[in-house]
């Protein structure tokens, strides 16, 4: 069968995760989730094991190219050993904006990290995917990914938002990865226990939200935390309505 990456004939493996298990860190202590799609959380389910795949990706492209994304992704988020060693602080900007500061990032390592899980989530035919279809820019990013060339930084930008602590809610909860047209951008939404990924695949970008997180100068990549109003201000705009889960 074709590896839907490397586009070679091989044997796929049975079991590979769109979302990878380490994003699931500590969501398994109920031994359980909470999986709501967008626009139905009434209707969330509870599953044991994650969101997986079967024979779309040989060993090689699971286990070696989008394995070391997903090994920097990691150790830079959950904590690791990284040759070039990350530091993050905690700040508050003037507008009482709660945010996490990570320098020396390797936002190469980290954006096709993003893109992956975007464009697994693409080719994926399960259900909870549905409303992610990257169209011409699921080639383009296949092509980044195999070759691990994540393009100019104005190509498929991202950012990345924390929820607060006290949003307890969110810490066992992954919502369906959403699409978004706004003042003229479309990007996709994606929220993955207690991080918010949005990651822009307009040619233009017209949101100053993509422009103002990463400094490629520094090396420095900003996060956001959201809480209060701001947090249900932006989860209301990911997921459509507002948080009911209990």
């Amino acid at each position: 069968m074709q590896c839907g990456l490397c586009k070679n004939e091989s044997v796929l493996i049975k079991k590979s995760h769109i979302i990878p298990r380490f994003m699931y860190k500590d969501l398994f202590e109920e031994d359980y989730i909470i999986i709501a799609r967008s626009n139905d959380l009434d209707k969330h389910k509870k599953i044991q094991t994650g969101i997986f795949e079967k024979n779309i990706l040989c060993q090689n492209c699971d286990n070696i190219i989008i394995g070391s994304l997903e090994d920097y992704a990691k150790r830079l988020l959950y904590g690791g050993r990284l040759k070039n060693k990350p530091s993050f602080y905690r700040t508050v900007t003037r507008g009482r904006l709660k945010k996490y500061t990570l320098l020396n990032v390797d936002y190469k390592s980290l954006k096709l990290f993003i893109l992956s899980i975007l464009w697994r989530a693409s080719i994926s035919k399960a259900d909870f995917f549905r409303g992610v279809d990257l169209g011409p820019h699921e080639e383009r990013i296949r092509k980044m990914i195999l070759n691990h060339d994540s393009g100019p930084d104005s190509i498929y930008q991202f950012c990345m938002m924390a929820t607060g602590s006290s949003a307890e809610v969110t810490s066992r909860l992954i919502v369906a990865p959403k699409r978004i047209k706004r003042n003229g951008n479309t990007f996709y939404a994606l929220l993955i226990n207690q991080l918010v990924f949005l990651v822009n695949i307009s040619e233009l970008n017209k949101l100053e939200l993509f422009e103002n997180t990463w400094d490629p100068v520094s090396k420095t990549l900003e996060i956001p935390i959201l809480e209060g109003k701001l947090l249900n201000k932006h989860l209301d705009g990911i997921i459509g309505t507002e948080l009911r889960l209990s």
